[in-house]
């Protein structure tokens, strides 16, 4: 009785082994039913694309998303960034699916085009096109030309360094109705490339070495529609001042005009006005021109402002980080130093010269 009950015992035991064993085998599988859980630290690298397929889109801008899993860092990008973008455009390791956006602008032109996403984990790497339809014909044939920010233009200045820029191209024509001319200069270079223009410009002068600026011009020509041109305006080491450094100076309170001698080597330079009782002219690229509004009878306040020259490759809401030795501010006001309060009139305003 007590062997057949050891025996009973063992075989028990056995049975529980087994079982016990067979869990933990099985708990080690490939865990959810997803199957793209991340492996274990020192396992092999993981990138797998949810919809890896390529992607058709109407010429209307467009926002989808991009979802994938891997287990290392990562980096996404686009071959054409200008017109489609992906953000964010890297991040880090994840147990979970990683979701990322991808921005298309609006195509404007009728030509269809594309662009490669591109996804990179460690040594792997996904890809897909992008490929946008071209718009409709328009009502009436058009060209145009922007910056990248989207702003029309037909100037594009490049700074001493050279370098490389470009400008958007869009238009209504099909290829072969027009054509690109440009004029001939040893130190640029200014060519199609897709639906951009591309400009490329060698270095120009030492630093220090006061120069002015050289252009090159370029025509786009059709027979179809008018010609639109571009100027490509390459400044050396800039220059910005007034006549002899002078940084005050007194308007007439009657509204006569003064005239700031410019001292520059800028190809265009522009003026933030500051202030609210006086205007501000440019007859050329060196005079500024500043006229105060008349005072009213009686008026004895003196008035004061100032405005701030900058560089026409600036946007106004740069000056904020722009340096300050690359702007100049000139201070105006409209006292008399031969009047006392008590002593000015009106006759006064209207006899000054």
């Amino acid at each position: 009785m007590n062997k057949f009950f050891a025996a009973n015992l063992s075989f028990t035991l056995l049975c529980l082994a087994a079982l016990l064993a067979s869990c933990e085998k099985g708990s080690t599988g490939s865990g959810s039913g997803s199957g793209s859980e991340t492996p274990p630290e020192g396992g092999s690298a993981q990138l797998v694309l949810n919809d890896p397929s390529d992607k058709t889109l109407s010429a209307e801008g467009h926002t989808f998303s991009i979802t994938f899993r891997t287990n290392q860092d990562w980096t996404a990008s686009s071959s054409e960034s200008w017109w489609c973008y992906v953000y964010p455009a890297s991040g880090k390791a994840s147990d979970s699916a990683i979701s990322i956006n991808c921005e298309v602008d609006e195509n404007s032109s009728r030509s269809e085009r594309s662009s490669v996403i591109t996804i990179q984990a460690g040594s792997l790497k996904k890809s897909f096109t992008v490929k946008q339809q071209g718009s409709e014909p328009p009502a009436q044939d058009y060209f145009t030309l922007k910056t990248l920010s989207g702003k029309e233009t037909d100037l594009v200045l490049m700074s001493r360094e050279g370098g490389q820029t470009s400008l958007m191209f869009n238009t209504s024509l099909q290829s072969g109705e027009w054509n690109l001319e440009v004029e001939e200069a040893d130190w640029c270079k200014v060519y199609l490339d897709g639906s951009l223009i591309r400009m490329e410009a060698e270095p120009y002068g030492e630093k220090y070495e006061y120069l002015y600026p050289r252009t090159c011009k370029a025509t786009i020509k059709s027979s179809k529609l008018p010609d639109v041109s571009f100027t490509l305006a390459q400044e050396s080491h800039q220059m910005l001042r007034t006549l002899n450094y002078i940084s005050s100076y007194t308007l007439s309170p009657s509204g006569a005009p003064l005239d700031v001698f410019i001292y520059t080597n800028y190809y265009q330079w522009k003026v933030r006005n500051n202030s609210d009782w006086f205007t501000v002219e440019q007859p050329d690229r060196m005079t500024l021109r500043v006229r105060a509004t008349p005072k009213q009878e009686g008026d004895t306040q003196v008035r004061t402002g100032s405005v701030t020259l900058y560089s026409a490759a600036w946007a106004e809401e740069d000056l904020e980080t722009i340096y300050w030795n690359k702007t100049v501010k000139i201070n105006f006001s409209d006292g008399d130093p031969d009047l006392s309060g008590e002593d000015y009139d009106y006759g006064d305003n209207k006899n000054w010269d």
